[in-house]
């Protein structure tokens, strides 16, 4: 069996709406052939691509396919298919809605009660009126964490600009970076980069800094 994850791309063989289109047939032609066991997708990708989606159920009338699914829903167009579901918010009474949905109803629903993660800290203070003073609060809370890398988000990509460009001015610039949807592609993948390295300590970014962010500590 073939096995595709949907969700966040984290290997080396994944289809990518940014890859060059030969590349893509590339992968697509080793899975299609068998070569390709394992392949990381987003769920945009199979929703919007009909080529792939045809692709997919070929493969599956002719040795199956196996799923493993973080926030997609696809079960009625693969019946026999087998499907793992992941999530880390979904409600027990959300699951049981889900169960109602999938036909035939064969969800068999895993869930720990155990949410204290004891590794976590969440705190919640008060924001300043006033970008400086915004900014002088940003700056204390960094001064008070002595281990690890910061990422500072920010609902806007100016207020990102602007927080960036504030902690390059207060530590200068050797281990801070900003990350947003706006940058060049290749200007993003180096600042990921240097992040993924360790190059960067503090990043100033949006939400588009998120997907495919996965590091030890």
């Amino acid at each position: 069996h073939e096995l595709i994850y949907m969700g966040i791309p984290a290997a080396a063989f994944y289809a990518s709406s940014e890859q060059p289109p030969e590349l893509q047939e590339r992968i697509f032609g080793e899975l299609a052939s068998g070569l390709t066991k394992v392949l990381l997708i987003t769920p945009e990708k199979y929703i919007l691509n009909m080529k792939f989606r045809s692709m997919l159920k070929k493969i599956n009338s002719l040795r199956g396919l196996q799923f493993v699914i973080d926030e997609a829903h696809l079960k009625s167009e693969f019946l026999s298919v087998l499907i793992l579901f992941l999530t880390a918010t979904c409600t027990l009474d959300t699951a049981e809605k889900l169960r109602a949905i999938i036909t035939p109803s064969k969800l068999q629903i895993i869930r720990s009660n155990k949410i204290y993660r004891p590794d976590l800290k969440l705190e919640i203070i008060s924001k300043p009126r006033g970008k400086e003073k915004l900014i002088q609060a940003i700056i204390s809370v960094i001064n008070s964490i002595t281990n690890g890398r910061i990422i500072i988000y920010s609902a806007s990509i100016s207020d990102c600009i602007t927080v960036g460009q504030s902690l390059i001015k207060h530590y200068g610039s050797q281990n801070i970076g900003i990350y947003h949807g706006s940058m060049k592609s290749a200007d993003r993948d180096i600042t990921l980069k240097l992040w993924k390295d360790g190059e960067i300590r503090f990043m100033s970014a949006t939400n588009a800094f998120g997907m495919g962010i996965n590091i030890s500590d």
